[in-house]
């Protein structure tokens, strides 16, 4: 191995450490109490090593949330080799988005917040090819395209963020939320 080679594997070793500092605070603490500071004493070293991979806070959360993005993206595209009809693979995305949501609670949360930073070029290819399976849905139809495409993306969301937020009553403390929500995907599916 080269000096290079180990030079570029270390620099990428240390951006994981301080994504996985960031999250590790933001589970602790909530994302509005990541700092910079913070996340170099978490990591034992000094703010000015941060900066020489982040020009500040809000560049770090963009690649993080790019990162969470580019984690879903890869998911779909190994869904989409799987499988061709586009209600099984509209349902393995969802159930996807379901587990990367509650595996990666606090990186779902910012992926999906009001905050978040403009889609960058694989963000915009992944929802391409999303929506393009709810055109295909709809037979060209737009005006159903829309309809079916948008209650599908506000449906998931807003599931997904209520589950995590907010878990069942103690009475229902038996029940399997992703069970629960897969059939409210098959529910909805079986609506098209």
């Amino acid at each position: 191995m080269s000096h290079l080679d180990r030079k570029q594997r270390e620099k990428e070793e240390l951006r994981l450490k301080i994504f996985d500092a960031a999250l590790c605070i933001a589970k602790a603490e909530g994302w509005s109490n990541v700092t910079i500071r913070k996340i170099a004493d978490k990591i034992e070293y000094t703010p000015p090593i941060i900066y020489e991979h982040f020009n500040n806070k809000e560049d770090l959360f963009k690649e993080i949330v790019y990162n969470g993005f580019e984690q879903i993206n890869n998911a779909f595209l190994e869904a989409r080799k799987l499988e061709d009809d586009p209600k099984k693979l509209i349902k393995s995305i969802s159930i996807g988005q379901f587990d990367f949501a509650f595996k990666n609670r606090e990186l779902f949360s910012l992926m999906f917040s009001t905050e978040r930073p403009a889609p960058n070029q694989n963000m915009i290819k992944i929802f391409g090819m999303i929506r393009e399976l709810f055109f295909n849905l709809a037979k060209g139809d737009t005006k159903l395209y829309e309809e079916i495409f948008l209650t599908w993306k506000y449906f998931t969301h807003g599931a997904i963020a209520v589950m995590l937020q907010y878990p069942p009553p103690p009475q229902f403390s038996h029940v399997n939320l992703r069970e629960i929500y897969e059939s409210m995907i098959d529910r909805y599916l079986n609506t098209i």
